[in-house]
């Protein structure tokens, strides 16, 4: 019987140190993105404010502009890349990284935001995806809520911008009703499709 227990054990370990590995790297990248950010900080003081200019690159690459030397310039953990993206002026920035444990990516922003995002960042656009969860309210003022962000598109889709909101059709919920930022989104009331409610309305908020 102690065998068997043991053995059990031994198992549970094997089968969960994976996910612990993977947990454990995806700690390390969203640190290794905050050294960059205090990098990118110091360097914009000493430079009017701006950032290095560039198009989507792997940030290592900017290791020797931001003083981060081989010692403390981070790469990812296993295999991956860190990414960076300007604006065409340099004012705002994006750093971010795919997840092992998640299909969403940890980004940062120069606006300070960190966090999962569920697109990828463009042009040191920091992109907000929101539900709007059968709340009867706009996109519009769902964005306004998270402060400097208005609403660029609405969708059921993974991107928020295919102009639908999801809507019950009979006992299921389908995505059959076209929506844009100032559509008031399906209210819970009749929200409800086999017993759960519409919670795939999403809103694309970006930055004013």
């Amino acid at each position: 019987m102690v065998m068997v227990i043991i053995g059990f054990l031994a198992s549970m370990v094997v089968v969960n140190y994976p996910a612990s590995l993977r947990k454990a790297r995806d700690v390390q990248r969203q640190n290794d993105l905050k050294t960059y950010q205090s990098a990118l900080e110091v360097f914009a003081m000493n430079h009017n404010g701006l950032y290095p200019t560039s198009a989507y690159i792997p940030i290592p690459t900017l290791c020797p502009v931001l003083g981060l030397t081989e010692g403390v310039c981070p790469i990812d953990p296993n295999s991956g890349s860190y990414y960076y993206e300007t604006n065409t002026s340099g004012t705002k920035y994006t750093v971010w990284s795919s997840m092992e444990n998640t299909e969403e990516n940890y980004v940062v922003c120069s606006s300070g935001l960190t966090g999962l995002a569920v697109v990828t960042p463009a042009a040191g656009i920091c992109v907000q995806l929101i539900y709007n969860s059968a709340s009867g309210r706009s996109c519009r003022s769902m964005c306004t809520d998270l402060g400097a962000y208005t609403c660029a598109s609405v969708g059921a889709d993974y991107n928020a911008d295919d102009g639908n909101q999801v809507t019950k059709t009979g006992p299921t919920c389908l995505t059959s009703t076209a929506a844009n930022c100032d559509t008031t989104i399906i209210s819970a009331s009749s929200a409800t499709c086999v017993g759960y409610q519409v919670n795939w309305t999403r809103c694309r908020c970006v930055p004013n």
